[in-house]
């Protein structure tokens, strides 16, 4: 970029003057250096000094001095930002996109605007501006860039919970990352375990083994042990999805080895409820059960509300299984109100008190918690809103509302 601090230094050098001989008495060397470096902006006296000296017009810095001013404005959007003052950092970053900024990069100002508007949670302009991020990069040959936005575009959708449009743009960056072979990105590893996860979710099950393959790959080759990890407990979900039992039980004990090896104890407890949501599974309810109430005893469960509550949750579908509905009831109490801050595990207690409710026969309660789950959060994951349907459909025939019922389950 041709600004105004570099172009006083070539015209200095080629006139071999040094800063001092610049300042010539009236301005310091300091100054000088200063203005060269872009650590300040000269006045228009102290413009027209320099230019004087170096045998030049004023006005001949006139462009240059526009730059200057737009770098200037830039760092300023730069500071607000990492201060965390996103509004008034997205005001000047529109101010540049808008204006005549030829000399800044508009890659960056799109980028970076769009990121302040994600932080303001302005999810629609965020997305807007990443697509024109996306655009201008591909224009320009800028795979990295192109593969980080579609990356960052996935993870507003995802929050949105539009499982599906976060599913097209990685897609789109897994594209871009096949067209370009040679690129090693740490990137990829977390673009394909998000679509190895986001199929799951959308029940898309050999899509997902692909996707986490491929992760699993990419984090093998760059040594990233957490990332390995969660792939492989990812993997594992598909795994008993599909029965596929025995398999399951071994990925998911490689997880847990991962885990250790990282200390990481969330993971650690999510693998160990894991291995008995497969004991269930598999029909081995006592002993899923006892491995629970094992778990419920650890203080490393209670550290951990999310993995806590699912724990009661996995333990009342123990009792269900066992004949036990009012056990069952007790332990949905307990996690009824927990972990609503993770609402995939909020769809999956909701279901859970569902189904403890209709093996108690308290049908219109059952259809209650299925009606308000599904209104709250319209696009749940596929696993759970079948769940949520199939219960739907037996508190319809316990209610003896059997024509809702049968048209609920050819659905």
């Amino acid at each position: 970029m041709d600004t105004l601090g570099w172009k006083i230094r070539v015209l200095r050098k080629a006139r071999h003057l040094t800063q001092q001989q610049l300042g010539n008495g009236r301005l310091s060397a300091s100054l000088v250096s200063q203005i060269e470096g872009h650590k300040t902006f000269p006045t228009p006296a102290t413009l027209a000094i320099l230019a004087e000296r170096l045998g030049v017009d004023a006005e001949y810095f006139d462009e240059y001095a526009r730059v200057n001013e737009q770098l200037h404005q830039y760092r300023r959007a730069k500071s607000l930002f990492e201060s965390g003052n996103y509004r008034d950092a997205f005001a000047i970053y529109e101010d540049l996109i808008s204006g005549e900024n030829k000399d800044l990069k508009l890659l960056s100002l799109f980028s970076e605007a769009a990121e302040c508007q994600y932080r303001l949670g302005r999810l629609d302009d965020a997305t807007a501006l990443y697509n024109r991020t996306v655009v201008a990069a591909l224009e320009q040959n800028n795979a990295a860039l192109a593969i980080h936005t579609y990356y960052r575009l996935g993870n507003i959708q995802r929050k949105r919970n539009l499982f599906s449009l976060a599913r097209m743009y990685w897609m789109r960056a897994h594209a871009v990352l096949r067209q370009h072979p040679e690129m090693s990105m740490p990137v990829a590893v977390k673009v394909h375990t998000n679509l190895g996860r986001v199929n799951y979710l959308l029940g898309s099950y050999e899509s997902a083994k692909r996707y986490y393959s491929m992760g699993y790959r990419e984090a093998a080759t760059l040594i990233a042990h957490f990332d390995q990890a969660v792939i492989v407990q990812g993997w594992a979900n598909v795994l008993i999805e599909n029965a596929e039992y025995s398999v399951a039980r071994e990925m998911t004990e490689r997880a847990l080895s991962l885990y250790q090896s990282e200390r990481h104890q969330r993971g650690i407890n999510q693998c160990r409820l894991n291995l008995a949501v497969i004991l269930r599974r598999e029909g081995k309810t006592k002993e899923a059960m006892d491995m629970l109430t094992s778990f419920l005893r650890d203080p490393q469960f209670y550290r951990d509300p999310i993995r806590h509550a699912q724990a009661l949750s996995e333990r009342a579908l123990c009792s269900l299984a066992l004949g036990n509905p009012e056990e069952a009831w007790k332990d949905a109490e307990l996690f009824m109100y927990m972990a609503d801050s993770d609402k995939e595990t909020w769809l999956t207690l909701q279901a859970t008190v569902a189904e403890v409710c209709v093996h108690l026969r308290k049908y219109g309660e059952a259809l209650d918690i299925v009606r308000q789950t599904l209104d709250s959060l319209p696009m749940a994951p596929y696993p759970i809103k079948l769940k949520l349907k199939q219960l739907y459909s037996l508190a319809l025939a316990g209610s003896q509302r059997l024509e809702d019922a049968l048209e609920v389950a050819i659905m």
